[in-house]
């Protein structure tokens, strides 16, 4: 009797260690998933896109970066409140994801976003930021500002990030020059 009763306590406590192992393992994945996606849109965070470009850094690959900034969150923050402006930004998450698939798109934090995509040639960016901006004119009272690099060695990227962030700010600039004359 003493073997069976041995036998039964040591498999409950085998079984008590392999359900904290699994439990903590569980824990572990979803750490890590929630350090790498953004708490409100549920894409790729700035963690997330930190990590991409330094494993994009050791590539020899070409790659286009856009930049994206939403235009008028703060009206819609002051005007229709916060959810109102959180909702806007799952919108344009959401239209990102759907143009680009979610494994290139990156929340940054507040309104801006950035997308990175490789192995594409340099016409194929261009077509593919023409038609972002085609696109983003059906996203209603929405609106966005957008800027654009293509590299053909990724190890440049540092220089493209800054062009297609630099470019993103002069169609904002003129976003809200031309709202300003309406």
């Amino acid at each position: 009797m003493t073997d069976q009763f041995n036998t039964a306590e040591l498999l409950e406590t085998l079984s008590f260690f392999l359900g904290a192992r699994i439990t903590n393992h569980h824990l572990i994945h979803e750490l890590e998933h929630l350090g790498r996606c953004d708490g409100l849109t549920g894409i790729n965070n700035g963690n997330a896109y930190s990590d991409e470009v330094l494993r994009l850094r050791q590539a020899h690959n070409c790659v286009g970066v856009i930049f994206i900034d939403m235009n008028g969150l703060k009206v819609i923050n002051d005007t229709e409140g916060h959810l109102a402006g959180n909702a806007a930004l799952c919108t344009i998450a959401g239209f990102l994801v759907g143009l680009y698939g979610v494994d290139h798109v990156y929340r940054l934090g507040g309104d801006e976003f950035v997308v990175l995509l490789q192995h594409i040639t340099e016409s194929e960016f261009s077509s593919q930021l023409k038609r972002l901006r085609d696109e983003a004119s059906h996203l209603g009272n929405l609106s966005i500002a957008a800027g654009g690099q293509w590299i053909a060695d990724v190890v440049e990227i540092m220089n493209a990030i800054q062009e297609a962030d630099n470019a993103m700010y002069r169609d904002k600039a003129k976003y809200y020059k031309k709202k300003n004359k309406q």
